[in-house]
């Protein structure tokens, strides 16, 4: 039996690892895999739907290439690597699946959720940095740095249209 502890423990540790070790290579062919847990009552924990079309997402960037086309920077195994921890620490298994994911110009990866006019975008950089911006209708909109307390982000993800809970 894993306990959310463990499992978080495990997780952050696999992700670290990961990005260690495509940092070292020079090339590197990158692919996402999600792993069944059980949950504390020793059943098959729920998988969070918005976590395939991610990893999918995430296995199609342009991980091979030296630079963009147009002066970019290919995107950083340790940017992906901190999104998806960030991800796997923030949103609920009902969070609906981010619209797009890419390459940002400087080797980051960024996620965004456009529906029915709200609007979320982080950006994790290769340093990383994490930031994200929010936008919804009658919301005041927020653009900052993600801290240790994702309190405000989580808050902004329920905010989506088909958060349900």
């Amino acid at each position: 039996m894993t306990t959310a502890t463990e499992e978080t423990r495990g997780t952050a540790e696999l992700l670290e690892n990961f990005a260690v070790k495509a940092i070292k290579a020079r090339a590197v062919s990158v692919r996402f895999t999600a792993v069944a847990v059980e949950n504390t009552e020793g059943e098959e924990a729920a998988e969070p739907k918005w976590l395939k079309p991610t990893i999918a997402a995430m296995s199609r960037l342009p991980w091979d290439e030296t630079n963009i086309p147009g002066g970019g920077t290919a995107p950083q195994p340790k940017a992906a690597a901190e999104l998806l921890w960030l991800l796997v620490g923030t949103l609920d298994n009902s969070t609906i699946a981010p619209t797009s994911i890419g390459p940002t110009w400087k080797g980051g990866v960024t996620a965004e959720w456009h529906a029915n006019g709200f609007d979320l975008e982080i950006e994790c950089d290769p340093e990383g940095n994490k930031t994200y911006y929010f936008n919804g209708p009658e919301i005041e909109e927020y653009e900052g740095p993600i801290e240790d307390d994702l309190t405000r982000l989580q808050r902004h993800f329920r905010m989506l249209p088909d958060h349900r809970e």
